[in-house]
């Protein structure tokens, strides 16, 4: 058991400061087969179901240089990822099943947030997004959008932490890409906070 001022009991009644344990998150531009390896062991890891051509989507993901590929770090274990590509490239692929997206040149949407198991509470979430913002923020981009599920709490999380920013949320009842049409939330909103 830890104390509340982070120290640790040990068997011979001393006492051991525990390491703070820090996480940290890099932006990777282009394609590198360990970055690839890292991403494929979160999302095995991560979700019941992977994609069939999750390595080749994957791939192609990090050598697209208009995409945005954000890694959380624990000491050199990379234990999270965020993609996020352009809007209107999603928008492609998704206006079928959602007639309502439209058109956006200047968004970002976040295709996908993957966080291994044991490493989901504490703050990496909101770094990754942070940093995914600050990333944007360079590249002259301030909006964003999804699609976040609401039975495993993500909608509930992105507009709790984020509910300054987000400008338009719509609730889809049944999203033909989660676990068999689960509800799904689109979310719009602005990283800087004033549209």
């Amino acid at each position: 058991m830890i104390s509340e001022n982070g120290f640790l009991p040990k068997k011979d009644n001393t006492i051991e400061k525990k390491e703070a344990v820090v996480q940290t998150t890099e932006v990777v531009n282009g394609y590198d087969p360990k970055h690839l390896a890292a991403i494929l062991e979160i999302d095995r890891n991560s979700f019941d179901e992977q994609y069939e051509d999750a390595e080749e989507y994957y791939h192609e993901a990090l050598e697209n240089p208009e995409n945005i590929n954000v890694f959380l770090k624990e000491g050199e274990k990379n234990v999270g990822y965020i993609l996020a590509i352009p809007h209107n490239v999603a928008l492609e692929d998704l206006n079928k099943v959602d007639p309502e997206m439209k058109a956006d040149s200047k968004r970002f949407y976040v295709e996908t947030i993957e966080i291994l198991p044991d490493y989901r509470k504490g703050r990496g979430f909101l770094k990754m997004i942070l940093t995914l913002i600050d990333e944007a923020g360079k590249r002259g981009v301030d909006n964003f959008s999804m699609h976040a599920r609401v039975e495993n709490g993500l909608s509930n999380v992105v507009q709790k932490y984020f509910r300054k920013m987000i400008r338009k949320v719509r609730r889809i009842e049944n999203w033909p890409y989660y676990y068999n049409g689960e509800p799904t939330d689109y979310i719009e909103g602005t990283y800087d906070g004033k549209k």
